[in-house]
């Protein structure tokens, strides 16, 4: 069965551990100087995925069972918000940039959750 405060948990986790990469990354370019968009998006894209898998991971190693259900539905989660968000900004979306982002964040939370789970000890909130 699903833990849905230990997902709520996970997203929370991710969207934080999001914003401080990107403002992180955003302090690089300031002091760095443009980049080409091609690699800002990569690195969006990078950004997207270890917050995923990371707060994927915690969150199955909490939950401490079902962690490839646990974390398929925190990146299908935090896929849904990236996409409203994304959309509402930008109307005219590349359809096979987005789905290459939808596969390579789900697979990250896949394996966050997989990984998460493979400890021997739980954590306990």
């Amino acid at each position: 069965m699903l833990q849905i405060k230990k997902l709520l948990f996970g997203l929370v986790a991710s969207l934080a551990l999001t914003a401080a990469l990107l403002a992180a990354f955003s302090a690089l370019i300031l002091k760095l100087g443009a980049l080409p968009g091609e690699i800002a998006g990569t690195i969006a894209l990078a950004i997207g995925c270890v917050s995923v898998f990371a707060a994927a991971f915690f969150t199955a190693r909490i939950a401490g069972e079902k962690g490839l259900l646990h974390g398929l539905v925190l990146a299908a989660v935090y896929v849904f918000l990236y996409l409203a968000v994304s959309l509402a900004l930008y109307a005219d979306a590349d359809i096979a940039a987005v789905g290459v982002r939808t596969a390579a964040i789900l697979l990250c939370g896949a394996l966050g959750g997989v990984l998460g789970v493979g400890k021997k000890s739980k954590i306990r909130f």
